[in-house]
């Protein structure tokens, strides 16, 4: 997503190998929390969105993945489901479309 977001994604592809999953969203999606070299981020003053798909999850699901970036580190992969709220696993890379 990172290789083909909007043209701010490009700044943050040395990130990725430093990234780590801290949290998981509870309601049944695939959304992680990610911190950068171990440091999370406070969620204060909002999110820069630089990456944005539209797709269907393994199961059929029709969902948007989006990559957050707060403080200037890569800190969200939000999956939410079009429809509301349920339990799906990530689409494969391929079930993908830039929004």
């Amino acid at each position: 997503m990172i290789e083909h977001g909007g043209p701010e994604a490009e700044a943050y592809v040395e990130q990725l190998g430093r990234l780590r999953v801290v949290s998981e969203c509870t309601c049944g999606c695939p959304t992680i929390d990610l911190a950068l070299d171990d440091q999370v981020s406070s969620g204060r003053g909002g999110s820069l969105v630089i990456a944005d798909a539209e797709g269907k999850s393994r199961e059929g699901v029709a969902v948007n993945v989006i990559v957050h970036v707060r403080e200037k580190a890569i800190s969200e992969l939000e999956v939410a489901g079009f429809d509301g709220p349920a339990q799906f696993s990530l689409p494969r890379p391929t079930d993908l479309r830039p929004w």
